[in-house]
């Protein structure tokens, strides 16, 4: 990717008010990640461990960590119509990206590839700021 492209999807980043990834374990549920950036609130739901929701506050650093993980996932991101994430394959996520404060996402990415390092990246910020394994069997 050259440096013109890379410096518009950085800038696109920090435009993107809110962020929300599905995860689908086949046989093992769906965890579902949303980070409000203006609020700096993350919200973790399991849907395999109902103990192990949360919503919590988190620091202006890790934000902006997040935020620069997303970065390289914008480049395969479109609009929202076009995405579908399918819980029947054996690892799935979805990214909706919200430029707006409302609810309907503008851009979606997704993919089934547990491996792509750009996703392990992203996904690992988040581990990190919430103190939690999105995969804990398979791990990362």
């Amino acid at each position: 990717m050259d440096r013109k492209t890379w410096e518009n999807l950085k800038q696109k980043a920090q435009n993107v008010k809110w962020v929300e990834v599905v995860v689908n374990r086949f046989r093992q549920g769906q965890i579902v990640i949303r980070v409000d950036f203006g609020k700096r609130i993350l919200s973790w739901r399991d849907s395999n461990r109902w103990y192990n929701d949360f919503t919590r506050n988190i620091a202006e650093d890790q934000v902006q960590s997040i935020r620069s993980q997303l970065v390289p996932l914008l480049a395969d991101a479109r609009p929202s119509e076009l995405t579908a994430c399918d819980p029947n394959l054996d690892y799935s996520w979805c990214l909706s990206l919200g430029m707006a404060e409302d609810k309907e996402p503008n851009l979606n990415s997704s993919g089934v590839d547990d491996k792509n390092p750009d996703w392990l990246q992203f996904i690992k910020s988040i581990e990190n700021t919430a103190d939690q394994l999105v995969d804990p069997i398979g791990g990362h």
